[in-house]
């Protein structure tokens, strides 16, 4: 259960920081479940080691599908 939060936060992370190398803020939508809940926690320590803020976005599973779809589709960021 540790391991798949670490890997979870280090794949979320990771993607967001590769995209957004020099930002101080960083919006990460995640799924409205347990794991991806308890990942927020685990978080604050990178938020403390690197000073960037994270907003987290929680949606359900079709929403986010839904909306991760149409961003794709129309070129969104």
């Amino acid at each position: 259960m540790n391991l798949l939060r670490k890997t979870a936060l280090t794949l979320a992370l990771g993607v967001a920081t590769a995209t957004t190398a020099s930002a101080n803020e960083l919006t990460i939508a995640i799924v409205n479940n347990g794991h991806m809940i308890n990942m927020q926690k685990v978080a604050e320590a990178y938020t403390a080691e690197t000073g960037v803020k994270l907003n987290w976005v929680s949606l359900e599973e079709g929403v986010l599908r839904e909306q991760v779809t149409s961003d794709t589709a129309t070129g969104g960021v």
